[in-house]
């Protein structure tokens, strides 16, 4: 049906008429908003595959025209009026993850035995299981930092935590660092 744009929304995030939830809805059901909701334009949109967030469940809507939704209508789907839940706080159809103002604070509280020309370097939450939707750990962690120029601007980490390691060869010119992890 083309290139529509599409969002994953939280099943808690709209309230659907005649279900229990957004997570209620079959493959392929539509939706309708009467007003822009979440970052999404008022309209049609039609419900896609579930997938499971670190918070819950999540299903992808895809934008679809008026005569779209009229097509899934004959063809047997539902289409239902849907706006915000009361009880959604977040402005978008996901929950914000990551680490809070409060959060950073207290972590450079506990940071006094770090050097005060140590580097801060801003990485991607770490993901234990190296699957795209794992659960990501946001946080701060020290260690020392290398460049690597041929790596895409990137360099080189190596975590504290992970010194006692005996295949971690820190190089003698890493520099100390703090790394901040502050979102999925």
């Amino acid at each position: 049906m083309g290139n529509h744009q599409h969002v994953h929304v939280d099943t808690r995030a709209l309230d659907v008429d005649g279900l229990a939830g957004l997570g209620a809805l079959r493959l392929d059901d539509v939706i309708r908003l009467n007003e822009p909701a979440l970052g999404m334009t008022a309209g049609h949109w039609r419900a896609g595959f579930r997938q499971c967030t670190p918070n819950g469940q999540a299903v992808e809507l895809r934008q679809i025209s008026d005569a779209e939704a009229g097509a899934y209508a004959f063809a047997g789907n539902t289409v239902r009026s849907a706006r915000v839940s009361p009880s959604w706080a977040s402005p978008f159809g996901l929950e914000l993850e990551g680490m809070r103002l409060s959060d950073l604070r207290a972590a450079l509280e506990n940071l006094k035995d770090m050097p005060d020309d140590a580097l801060v370097v801003i990485t991607s939450a770490t993901h234990p299981w190296e699957g795209r939707h794992s659960p990501a750990e946001t946080g701060l962690s020290t260690g020392r930092y290398v460049p690597n120029p041929t790596g895409g601007g990137y360099g080189d980490i190596y975590y504290d935590e992970f010194a006692d390691r005996p295949d971690e060869d820190v190089p003698a010119d890493a520099v100390a660092a703090v790394f901040l992890s502050p979102t999925n």
